[in-house]
């Protein structure tokens, strides 16, 4: 098993830009790349408090590298559901999800929008 965190700012030059909610973030395209490489399942994992000193580990539903390789470009499209996956546990609960670095921080050539000032 390998553990690759896919919710942070990359580089232009490390990933591409795929939508996080809605905007379009410099993603790592290391999980589907290896995944389509090695016909590897993805799952996305987290860890949920559940009460006091209790967590439970939780786990979306497995990406299938097959379920990808129709698609014009497999690995966004993987990375399109990883970050949906990663979207849906942050709605469920956002008060719980930290976030300490500017994930939108790289920006698509030509596109000047700045969240962060």
């Amino acid at each position: 098993a390998v553990g690759i965190p896919c919710d942070i700012n990359t580089t232009v030059d490390d990933g591409i830009f795929v939508e996080f909610f809605r905007v379009k973030a410099a993603t790592t395209s290391a999980p589907a790349e290896i995944a389509l490489k090695h016909s590897s399942p993805v799952v996305i994992s987290y860890i949920d408090r559940v009460g006091g000193d209790k967590y439970h580990a939780r786990f979306h539903p497995v990406l299938k590298p097959e379920d990808f390789r129709g698609e014009s470009e497999p690995a966004y499209a993987m990375m399109r559901a990883i970050n949906g996956a990663i979207e849906d546990i942050i709605r469920r609960n956002p008060g719980r999800y930290l976030w300490g670095h500017r994930r939108w921080n790289t920006r698509p050539p030509g596109d000047y929008w700045r969240p962060y000032g």
